[in-house]
């Protein structure tokens, strides 16, 4: 998964911020500038939910639609993926809120915000408040490559802004102690409580972040998840199987990808055993394509019901 077009990553933040979101980058940004980017991490002054709403008419107008809204964390962080109309192009944002500093990286998106210039053509969290939080998401990552790297980095900075920054973002001095005495400080993964699996896995299971749609024709079913794997995690295309095959086939292949960022695009006769989330009419890769895009952004507002609902078959009932 990745952005494809870094200008389309900056087309969107121009967007946000167009739409009064607040936000700031978390790193990268002489590599957004240049041109170099997968993903755009993000930390912002609102959950990811109202910031998809209220940026979603800016994000059009600059060419930008909202298809996917992943929930990753308990803190309240997000992905968020866009795409141009015909899918094109992606762009995928990844939206850190987390004031509590609940999260599995423990850090306080509030803290990182407030250390960000507003006023600057592209926000930044500090330097010294972004080496924190790359440190805290290296050590839950345990990559201990990138953490010495980042050691190396924290020799560039004032002892003391460091030391600061980390009781902001953390609350503990910890992190930065950690940095300058070159101690990577690799822990276990914090394991989530059995019922809070549950729980989440009941959630996915009733509001999948994914999308089943359904075209008769094999070759644009696959072109259109060709597309939309250029950002998505996951897509793919496949036949739809004979009747008594089907509940097999929908729980260990339709399923699996509708619990994730992706998209499945089943082609041929139209499934019986159960309704895919949109059955696409177009006649070229474009038309279906496009009405893809707009079935995912349909669902994706206030009130809008969810997959599988029948008000989703049959793209011509769509609300513009």
């Amino acid at each position: 998964m990745a952005t494809t077009d870094s200008r389309l990553a900056l087309a969107s933040l121009e967007g946000m911020r167009a739409a009064g979101v607040r936000f700031a980058l978390l790193h990268g940004a002489d590599r957004l500038s240049g041109g170099e980017v997968s993903d755009v991490d993000l930390v912002v002054g609102e959950d990811p939910v109202s910031v998809v709403r209220r940026a979603a008419v800016s994000w059009q107008t600059r060419g930008l639609v909202p298809v996917v809204l992943w929930p990753y964390d308990i803190g309240g962080t997000a992905t968020v993926f866009l795409a141009t109309p015909d899918a094109s192009e992606g762009v995928q944002l990844d939206l850190l809120h987390d004031p509590e500093g609940v999260g599995k990286y423990c850090v306080r998106s509030g803290a990182l915000l407030a250390s960000a210039s507003q006023n600057a053509a592209l926000p930044t969290v500090s330097a010294a408040a972004s080496l924190v939080y790359q440190w805290r998401k290296r050590t839950a990552k345990r990559d201990a490559a990138r953490l010495g790297d980042l050691t190396r980095l924290a020799g560039t900075i004032d002892p003391r802004e460091l030391l600061a920054a980390s009781g902001a973002v953390t609350g503990s001095p910890a992190a930065a102690q950690h940095m300058l005495e070159g101690r990577p400080g690799l822990r276990a993964r914090r394991p989530y409580h059995p019922l809070r699996r549950v729980s989440r896995l009941r959630q996915r299971l009733a509001s999948p972040v994914g999308f089943w749609a359904h075209t008769p024709q094999a070759k644009i079913g696959t072109e259109t998840a060709r597309r939309f794997s250029r950002f998505l995690v996951c897509a793919a295309s496949q036949p739809t199987p004979s009747l008594i095959r089907q509940p097999a086939w929908w729980a260990a292949t339709v399923m699996p990808t509708r619990l994730r960022p992706g998209v499945f695009v089943s082609h041929g006769p139209l499934p019986r055993w159960r309704a895919p989330d949109a059955v696409l009419t177009g006649s070229s890769p474009d038309e279906a394509a496009q009405q893809l895009t707009s079935a995912m952004n349909v669902r994706l507002r206030p009130g809008t019901p969810r997959p599988g609902d029948a008000r989703l078959q049959g793209l011509g009932e769509l609300p513009e």
